[in-house]
């Protein structure tokens, strides 16, 4: 069904539109994200959040939480056997703390958040996200939105910069016309993901996870597209 929907797909017109990020899109924003919140970042100076605990860095209807008990790795215990517990990174748009493992914990005199994580069973644990995602909403975000865009995938995100959040990416998705809906390709969607973060207008109530990253849909006000 999701197939069929782009068939007939064409640029759109450049310019800033408002609209939705489906949970698909979303969690391949926070993939980059997440390594902004891990102890091996901070002691590497290699994050925006340093020195920010306490301060407001997002929208304040966004909650982010990393838990061992939730996603892909879901287990009861991190790679270095500390138990998994959640740790709520962001509240309500505001910073409250980075993710550690043993290693890293003792860099900042501070316990394991159980944050060890193995790549594979031959690999040595890394500082690293365990079941990362974004607390849903109460709301169906689609409903709000008769004009606008929805962006249901995105392409490059290795291409971001994980410290200073810019990226220029690919996108696919659909334009809202009147609640109709035509299929877009070929069209780079390009800013910040800690402004992007800061311009959300509304959280959707399917949070779904792909991997180790979670996310419902988000209600985005200013997407800057480059198109035709």
């Amino acid at each position: 069904q999701k197939t069929v929907s782009f068939l007939g797909s064409e640029q759109i017109s450049t310019g800033v539109y408002d609209g939705i990020l489906t949970p698909q899109a979303s969690c391949e924003i926070l993939s980059v994200l997440s390594g902004s919140f891990l102890g091996e970042s901070l002691y590497k100076n290699k994050t925006k959040l340093k020195d920010k605990i306490g301060e407001k860095c997002f929208s304040q209807i966004v909650t982010l939480v990393d838990s061992g008990l939730v996603g892909m790795g879901a287990f009861p215990f991190d790679g270095e056997g500390a138990p998994s517990q959640e740790n709520i990174l962001v509240q309500e748009g505001i910073f409250k703390t980075f993710l550690y493992d043993t290693y890293y914990g003792n860099k900042f005199n501070s316990l394991s958040t159980g944050n060890a994580a193995r790549s594979g069973i031959k690999e040595p644990p890394m500082c690293g996200r365990r079941g990362f995602y974004l607390e849903r909403g109460l709301k169906d975000v689609y409903s709000q939105v008769t004009d606008g865009i929805i962006i249901e995938e995105l392409m490059g995100t290795h291409t971001a910069n994980p410290i200073t959040g810019d990226f220029s990416l690919g996108a696919v998705g659909h334009l809202l016309k009147g609640g109709n809906k035509i299929p877009f390709k070929g069209v780079i969607f390009s800013g910040n993901i800690f402004d992007l973060l800061n311009t959300v207008q509304a959280i959707g109530n399917d949070l779904k996870f792909y991997g180790t990253c979670g996310s419902p849909s988000l209600l985005i006000q200013g997407m800057k597209i480059s198109g035709k």
